[in-house]
Formats: structure tokens, C-alpha cells, sequence
């Protein structure tokens, strides 16, 4: 008989509570007036949010402009309200804008304690209601989705280059001809809160696949940023500052493959000095290109850059200059096998070869070189962007290298000029990183709009060079088989119809300093190119 009062009795205080809950649910919220229209009802957890949700009221501070201060139907800023320590959602109503209560705290979950992060309260699980649109930036087009203060955002961004290379000889050692896709790429990138960034990045490249980047980013500010993982590091300006799709010319110089390129490793970077000094410093697995360390040395690798005359709109606020450097103990063989290693999308090197921009081999070390000891590489560049733009950089490298009982260092050196000029009137406008972008037409070509101008046309050259001095002939076997200098002369023309589309044709004229054999052809001392590009930017 106790037993069932007790069951009774709790099952009338089970009503009474579940009643008194509803009318404080369905009565006027703490501070607003009966009569008063209450906020719209967010939608269920598991719905598409087609407005602009937040999983919590922001300061005002932290929101988009056009949402600073919202204000809900009694007038109460979302910050008071957000004292309560519940969650709020931010919804637009009007002129006026609503604060209604988390899901979770109407279904009676425990909200977050005062200055508590959403996250750490007792819901099983979050909403974070999402916001698409399309944008455009220096890099193209690209799909961005965040919540409406942008403290939680993804981005999907794609290049796409489809090429033709022909060349005045037959069957050339390359797999840089005729018809191909010599990269494409998709980025996935974005922040966990403002001061956590992610890129995900990966590269098809002539039949290889795989990760181009994978970095995690810490965001102090514009002064100080710390990365971790995989992406570009800083040596070669002409590498590490813009994508090659975006060159004047239709490729990188032939200096390029003694760049850093891609490498696992810790770097510092930022932009101080009011704009004027960008840096960018870490430690690397030190290997170009490379998934994996090959022995058990890192190298230091570093960038200056300085603007100093950056956001003066003057002639000259695009004009700077700047050096990067590289150092480290390598031990590891040169000729690397393995699916791990040749299906690196393109990127890993160990320069067991010396190659023109095309891929052309000119030069080649005998298969049991190793490197062993110390590898250094300065490199100078100097850049004066605008609507006439130069780009000019030199590199010097040195490095230990060994076959059998032979050892000693030797020495590579190059450098290149690029010259470029907008017919139609359009300019560049970067002041180190990201120098050149993709191009925004004064007067695009788009018929379906209604726009019939001519888009953005470019003249552009560039002269590069590579030298090798003699003592790199001491770890070859057959040394008349190879040539110890490669000069390139790239000439073209680029027609940008849009920002998101680019049509290049460049005639790529090579020369050696010898006559060599070119896989099966007979020995020559130079030869050349028509190269034609549509590259698309999405």
C-alpha cells in the first residue's frame, strides 16, 4: 500500500512539474512584454538552417557588420541576454532581429555556466547552423560555408589546367606533351574558431595522385601565426609565393626544382612592421617535395620579404625585395624507389637530375650517389608589381655528395626575369605573398550577362637559367652525355575572358651549352615548344 502512494504521489508531482514547465515555456521570455510577438521557433536540430544561425549570441563585435548589435523584440541586446548563460540563436525578423533560447535549453538541458564555451555544456551534441554562399579571392571562385560570425567555416576551391605541349622533335623523354593535365587541384580549407585553420589539399599530376597539403594553422593575428604539417616552405620565392597557374608565363622558370616545395615541419610566419615585413621561418624534413623524412636531420628553412612602401597607393607600394634560405645535414641515397615515393603526385625530388620546365632531363648523377652532408641554398628576389610588372630572383646552392670514394661539394646556380604587361589595362597588385593572382577583367567577356568586352589580354617573357659547375661532373658516369647549362626563353600571351578563366599560348625556346641526346633523337643543343593552357579557377 506505501508503495503504491508513493508511485502516485510521484506520478502527480511528474504532472505538476511537466505542467508548471510548459506555461514558463509558452509565457513571455524574462524581460519581454505580454503582447509582444515572440521569436520564431528555430527549426529542428536534423533540418537544413536556411537563415543565418548562430549556436550562440556573439559579442557584436564578432559579427558580419551588416548584423552588429541585433536586437531582440524587447530591445535587450544579445549580450545581456547572453548573461543568463544560456545559448542563443540569432535570427533575423524584419528591422529587428530576435534572441530566442538553444533547443537544448527548452528541452531542459543544462546550459553553459557564464563564460563557459557552448561546447562545454551538457548538450549531447551542438548545432552549428550553416550559411552557403559563393565568393571570389585572389586564388579564383570557391564555395564558402560558416556560421553567421564566421567563427566556424569550410571552403572548397579547385584549379583546373588542361594543356597541349608540343615540340619540334618526336618521342621526347617527358611527360610533359602533346594533350594533358599536367595539375589539377582541390583545396579544402577553413577555421575551427577564429584562431585554428586547416588546409587539406590534393594534386592529380600526369596520371600520379595524391596530398598536395595537410596543415593545421594557429591564427595569433596578421603578426604571428604558427603551422603545422604539410604545405609550401620558403625557399624560391618563385615557388612558395603564388601558384604556377598564375605565373605571367605559362610554367615556372628552370630554376624551380631547387625549391623547397612541399615538406612536413613547424613554421613560424607573419606580417608586421604596419604591412611592410612579411617572415616566414620553421624547421623541415628538409627533403623537396618529400612524404617522409630520409634520414634523421631537419633543416632550417626562412623568408624576408620587405614592402616598404606597402598600402601608400603610390607607384611604388608594390615594389619590394627579399631573400630565402635553406640548410641542413642530408644523408640519403639519390635514386629513391617505391610506390611511396613515385606516386608523389609530381612533388618529390632528391635532384638526382637536372630538368628543363617541360621535364626534359639534361643532366643526371650516376644511380649510387648519395648525398652526404651539408646542403645550403640562398636566394635573392626582387619584384615591382603593377600594370608593368618585373620578377627577378638568383639562387646559389651547394651541396656534399658521394660516389664510392669519391666526395665533395657541388655547386648549382640560376636565376630568372620575368617581364610582364596588361594591353587592356588591368594591374597586379600583390606586395610579396600571392604576388601574382588570378586577373579581374575591366571589361570581362561574358556574353550571358550582356558583357561583350574584350576581357584582360597579357604580354609576358621570361629568361631563366640553370648552371651546374664542374665539380657535379665528378658523380656521373657518362659525362658527354650530358650539358652543364640550360638557358629558356618563354614568350606568350594570356586572355582572362573572366576571373575565372585563363587561355595562355607561349612558344618555349631551350638551349644547352652542348649537343646531347634527347631519349632516342640525335644529339642537339636546342629545341622548341608551342605550349598552350586553359586553366580554370572554381
Amino acid at each position: 500500500m506505501d508503495r503504491w502512494k508513493r508511485e502516485r504521489m510521484t506520478q502527480r508531482l511528474a504532472a505538476v512539474l511537466l505542467a508548471w514547465s510548459a506555461i514558463a515555456l509558452s509565457g513571455p521570455a524574462r524581460g519581454q512584454t505580454a503582447g509582444v510577438e515572440p521569436p520564431r521557433r528555430l527549426p529542428p536540430i536534423d533540418a537544413p538552417a536556411l537563415g543565418p544561425l548562430a549556436p550562440y549570441a556573439p559579442a557584436a563585435a564578432s559579427m558580419p557588420a551588416s548584423a552588429a548589435a541585433p536586437i531582440s523584440a524587447t530591445g535587450a541586446a544579445p549580450a545581456a541576454a547572453a548573461r543568463e548563460g544560456q545559448r542563443y540563436a540569432w535570427i533575423p525578423s524584419g528591422g529587428a532581429h530576435a534572441i530566442t533560447p538553444h533547443p537544448s535549453v527548452r528541452a531542459g538541458v543544462a546550459p553553459a555556466a557564464p563564460n563557459q564555451a557552448p561546447w562545454m555544456s551538457g548538450t549531447p551534441h551542438d548545432q552549428f547552423c550553416l550559411r552557403p554562399s559563393y565568393r571570389y579571392n585572389g586564388a579564383g571562385g570557391y564555395l564558402h560555408v560558416a556560421t553567421p560570425n564566421e567563427q566556424y567555416s569550410i571552403n572548397l576551391q579547385n584549379q583546373l589546367t588542361l594543356d597541349g605541349t608540343f615540340y619540334d622533335q618526336s618521342d621526347m623523354p617527358t611527360d610533359q606533351k602533346g594533350f594533358c593535365m599536367p595539375f589539377t587541384r582541390t583545396y579544402l580549407f577553413g577555421n575551427i574558431t577564429p584562431e585554428w585553420q586547416y588546409q587539406i589539399a590534393t594534386q592529380a599530376f600526369l596520371g600520379q595522385f595524391n596530398i598536395l597539403d595537410g596543415f593545421v594553422n594557429w591564427h595569433w593575428g596578421d603578426e604571428f601565426n604558427v603551422r603545422i604539417g604539410r604545405g609550401l616552405s620558403p625557399m624560391l620565392y618563385e615557388y612558395y609565393a603564388f601558384s604556377p597557374a598564375w605565373e605571367p608565363v605559362i610554367t615556372n622558370s628552370v630554376v624551380f626544382q631547387l625549391a623547397g616545395r612541399r615538406q612536413e615541419g613547424v613554421m613560424l610566419s607573419g606580417n608586421v612592421l604596419d604591412g611592410t615585413l612579411q617572415y616566414q621561418a620553421g624547421v623541415f624534413n628538409g627533403v623537396s617535395g618529400a612524404f617522409f623524412d630520409l634520414d634523421r636531420s631537419v633543416d632550417f628553412l626562412g623568408s624576408a620579404t620587405v614592402t616598404p612602401w606597402a598600402g601608400t597607393n603610390s607607384a611604388v607600394d608594390c615594389l619590394g625585395l627579399g631573400v630565402s634560405v635553406q640548410t641542413g645535414q642530408h644523408n640519403y641515397a639519390l635514386n629513391q624507389t617505391g610506390s611511396a615515393w613515385t606516386n608523389g603526385a609530381g612533388e618529390p625530388s632528391t635532384n638526382i637530375n637536372y630538368i628543363t620546365s617541360s621535364g626534359v632531363p639534361f643532366f643526371e648523377y650516376n644511380q649510387n650517389t648519395a648525398a652526404d652532408g651539408t646542403q645550403s641554398k640562398v636566394a635573392p628576389h626582387f619584384f615591382w608589381y603593377g600594370r608593368f610588372s618585373v620578377l627577378a630572383e638568383y639562387l646559389y646552392s651547394t651541396r656534399q655528395l658521394a660516389l664510392g670514394a669519391t666526395r665533395g661539394s657541388a655547386v648549382q646556380q640560376g636565376y630568372y626575369v620575368n617581364a610582364s604587361y596588361f594591353l587592356t589595362g588591368e594591374r597586379y597588385h600583390g606586395n610579396g605573398l600571392a604576388g601574382y593572382t588570378t586577373v579581374m577583367p575591366l571589361r570581362p567577356f561574358l556574353p550571358s550577362q550582356g558583357l561583350h568586352g574584350p576581357g584582360a589580354w597579357e604580354v609576358a617573357a621570361q629568361f631563366s637559367q640553370l648552371r651546374l659547375d664542374d665539380d657535379n661532373f665528378r658523380f656521373v658516369t657518362t659525362p658527354n652525355r650530358y650539358a652543364s647549362r640550360v638557358d629558356q626563353l618563354m614568350i606568350g600571351v594570356n586572355w582572362w575572358p573572366t576571373r575565372y578563366v585563363r587561355m595562355s599560348l607561349d612558344n618555349v625556346f631551350t638551349w644547352f651549352d652542348r649537343a646531347i641526346p634527347l631519349g632516342d633523337n640525335a644529339p642537339t643543343d636546342q629545341f622548341n615548344t608551342v605550349w598552350c593552357r586553359a586553366a580554370m579557377f572554381f
